[in-house]
């Protein structure tokens, strides 16, 4: 799989885009601009000109550095340029942004006012669905969480024509599965290749960025003491903790955020709070397991049940297996659309990863729906593909990025400083570690373990 990814990309080196044109290319920008209200950064200006014109290219930054506003003006640019080709120039040619994660996805697709899918369903619709891809652009969004097998997997099936785009924060968690592709990518001389380093999610003033710097780079962070009386106020705060307390502090910290248990029926106010709690592990009382069963407990108690599933209209839940038979697409009448060749409804489905909410009860179950706008009932056959999505990993929620987050710290074999930076960096407005400060400067400074994994992926050009 290493050589073929190898292969892939070194044909794709110096390639020519085909009727690349600079002015067209200056004209996007300014029509982006003038949409975002600000105007790009040189090295924003540059990775958009690089992306136009090279058949393999990389674009890397640290969180919030304005990648997804430069894949908007890149997908501008390119759209303008093919509208611009003779019609019989024009056929085939798509320009695809994918992400991992169904929140991802929903992000990315909202920032460029463009159509997005995950990876799974890029794979899918190709490998199952026969779908063709002939020529474009493909852009892999949060290319620090692809792994080697996923990558290939994806460029087995498209041919030389179609150009790749890997945008990506090598600071990041690297990939669950084998492999170091995008950090190899990043390092290799012969890829062209920009980074972004100006900060634009998280206001300068929360201390976001400056703290997020500090832990990417392996520096001592001082924090401010949180206030539970001022819980929303943006920021990046310790809530000190032992070991043994860590827990009972971050459900402090959940609800100083997100007020008194709701009424019945009355949970909106508590979802648009979008308070995460993120976490290292799963098991043990800091772990998502324990955490999401005292909330759902705390926080559901007033709503009515749903069957006997341990959950409430109103629950948060997390999807955890891509099931393409969900969410069937609608038409003007509200019927179901299906395939023209197959005669099977065309569904949006559920993703792994995707974050939802339990709306009303069903006769089926319950209906649910997700944060990447996919909407369906859910049978007891579907519990298994389901938890509780008030505590995830920090795994789960990369390509996110929430108002408020709570991160508890605490030891173990998973935790290390890349952990940390891409929970950190997850909040928008306001961020919570509960822990020792002393543990989270040891993590800190210690090289993460997490980039010393084995590979064999070289790209030799």
């Amino acid at each position: 799989m290493e050589e073929e990814v190898a292969r892939q990309v070194g044909e794709r080196i110096g390639r020519e885009v085909p009727g690349f044109d600079g002015k067209l290319v200056v004209e996007a920008m300014a029509r982006v601009e003038e949409e975002i209200g600000y105007a790009l950064t040189d090295a924003q200006r540059e990775a958009v000109f690089m992306a136009t014109t090279c058949g393999v290219c990389v674009i890397s930054g640290g969180a919030g550095t304005g990648k997804t506003t430069v894949v908007r003006a890149i997908l501008a640019a390119l759209e303008a340029v093919r509208d611009s080709l003779p019609a019989s120039q024009r056929h085939g040619v798509e320009h695809l942004q994918v992400a991992l994660a169904g929140r991802a996805v929903r992000r990315i697709s909202e920032a460029t006012g463009r159509p997005a899918s995950t990876l799974s369903r890029l794979v899918h619709d190709i490998e199952d669905a026969g779908r063709r891809i002939e020529a474009g652009t493909v852009i892999f969004d949060e290319s620090s969480m692809l792994d080697t097998p996923s990558i290939y997997r994806v460029l087995a099936q498209l041919p030389i024509e179609v150009n790749l785009i890997f945008i990506g924060d090598p600071g990041q968690l690297p990939p669950i599965g084998p492999g170091l592709p995008f950090h190899t990518m990043v390092k290799a001389k012969g890829i062209p290749s920009v980074t972004l380093d100006v900060v634009h999610r998280q206001d300068e003033a929360t201390g976001i960025p400056a703290v997020a710097s500090a832990v990417r780079t392996g520096k001592a962070v001082g924090l401010r003491r949180f206030d539970p009386n001022m819980a929303l106020t943006p920021g990046v705060y310790l809530f000190p903790a032992s070991n043994d307390d860590v827990a009972g502090k971050t459900l402090a910290a959940f609800r100083a955020m997100c007020g008194r248990v709701p009424a019945y029926g009355k949970t909106t106010s508590l979802h648009e709070m979008d308070v995460q709690i993120l976490t290292q592990v799963k098991n043990g009382p800091a772990g998502s397991k324990e955490l999401n069963r005292a909330i759902e407990v705390e926080y559901m108690g007033r709503q009515p049940n749903v069957e006997d599933w341990g959950l409430s209209v109103g629950s948060k839940i997390m999807w955890l297996k891509n099931d393409y038979s969900k969410a069937p697409q609608l038409d003007a009448e509200g019927e179901p659309v299906v395939d023209k060749v197959t005669g099977d409804p065309i569904c949006a489905g559920f993703m792994n990863g995707s974050l939802g909410v339990v709306t009303k009860p069903h006769p089926k179950g319950a209906w649910v729906r997700f944060d990447d706008g996919a909407e369906d009932a859910i049978t007891t056959a579907d519990l298994e593909k389901l938890t509780h999505g008030w505590a995830i990993s920090v795994h789960k929620a990369q390509g996110s990025a929430f108002k408020r987050v709570i991160i508890p710290v605490v030891r173990s074999k998973l935790l290390d400083r890349t952990m940390l930076y891409t929970a950190i960096t997850r909040g928008i407005e306001t961020v919570v570690l509960v822990g020792d400060i002393d543990l989270i400067n040891e993590i800190v400074a210690t090289a993460p373990t997490s980039l010393a994994r084995n590979h064999h992926l070289t790209f030799g050009i």
